[in-house]
C-alpha cells in the first residue's frame, strides 16, 4: 500500500500545481469558481481522500490498540488485517465513484456550455457527450482510457459486477485487453490500473482546458464548485 500512497501523493501534487498555475494565469477563473479551475481543485481533494483512507488502512487499522481505543475491543492481528483489507477495497471503489463522477460532471458542463442545445443540454449518455468533446478538440487518444474508466465506475454501482443490456464488452487500453462479462465481477480493477487512468485523466483535462475552443469561452459555471484555499495551505 505504501507505494500506492506515494503514487497518489504525486498525482495530488500534479493536480494542486495545475490548479495554482491556472489561478496564476487566469485569476478570474479562480475568483468566479470557473469549471476550468475547480476541476483540478476537485481532483486534488478526491486524491487526498484516498490518501487519508489508505494511510488509515495501512497504519492505524493494523494496530490492535487502535481498535481498543475506539471500539473497546481488542481483535487479533488476523482480524485487524481483514478489516484493513476491506477498508482498502472500500476506499478503492469509493475513489473510483467520486473521482469519475467529478470528471463526468465537468465534461458535461463544458459540453453544455459549448453546445447548449445538442445532447439535450448534455443529459444524454456520457459516452456520446465525451466522445463529441474529444473529437471536436482533436484529442481522440483519450477515448479508450475514458471509456474504460466509465465502465469500471458503472460496475461499481453493482458492487464491482458488470451488467449491460448490450451484452459483454472487451476494451483495449495500453496494449492490454479488459473483458467485461455480464453478471461477472471485474477481477482486474487494481490500484495500478486506476492510477494509470487517473494519470491519463490529468493529461486529458490539461489538454481540454488549454484548447482554444474551451480556454476562449467567457465563463463555464461550476455548480459543484470546490474551494482552493485548503489546497494552497497543503501544497
Amino acid at each position: 500500500i505504501e507505494e500506492i500512497i506515494r503514487r497518489i501523493i504525486s498525482l495530488r501534487a500534479a493536480f494542486v500545481d495545475k490548479a495554482l498555475e491556472v489561478k496564476s494565469q487566469q485569476p478570474d477563473w479562480f475568483v468566479s469558481k470557473d469549471m476550468r479551475s475547480t476541476v483540478f481543485c476537485r481532483c486534488a481533494s478526491d486524491t487526498m481522500g484516498a490518501i487519508a483512507g489508505l494511510i488509515n488502512a495501512a497504519g492505524y487499522m493494523l494496530k490492535p490498540e487502535w481498535w481498543t481505543h475506539h471500539f473497546k475491543t481488542t481483535p487479533t492481528s488476523h482480524v485487524c488485517r481483514n478489516y484493513a483489507q476491506r477498508h482498502e477495497e472500500f476506499i478503492k471503489f469509493a475513489f473510483v465513484l467520486v473521482f469519475f463522477s467529478g470528471i463526468e460532471s465537468s465534461i458535461r458542463q463544458i459540453v453544455r456550455t459549448i453546445h447548449p442545445i445538442e445532447f439535450s443540454n448534455s443529459t444524454t449518455s456520457f459516452y456520446s457527450v465525451s466522445n463529441r468533446l474529444l473529437t471536436d478538440l482533436q484529442i481522440p487518444e483519450f477515448m479508450s482510457s475514458l471509456d474504460l474508466f466509465r465502465e469500471i465506475r458503472n460496475s461499481s454501482h453493482n458492487n464491482g459486477v458488470y451488467f449491460n443490456a448490450k451484452g459483454d464488452r472487451t476494451l483495449e487500453y495500453k496494449h492490454a485487453k479488459y473483458h467485461f462479462q455480464n453478471g461477472k465481477k471485474l477481477d482486474f480493477v487494481t490500484w495500478q490500473l486506476i492510477l494509470s487512468l487517473v494519470e491519463d485523466t490529468f493529461d486529458m483535462l490539461v489538454r481540454i482546458v488549454s484548447h482554444q475552443d474551451v480556454a476562449g469561452l467567457h465563463y463555464i459555471e461550476d455548480p459543484y464548485s470546490a474551494n482552493l484555499s485548503d489546497l494552497e495551505e497543503m501544497s
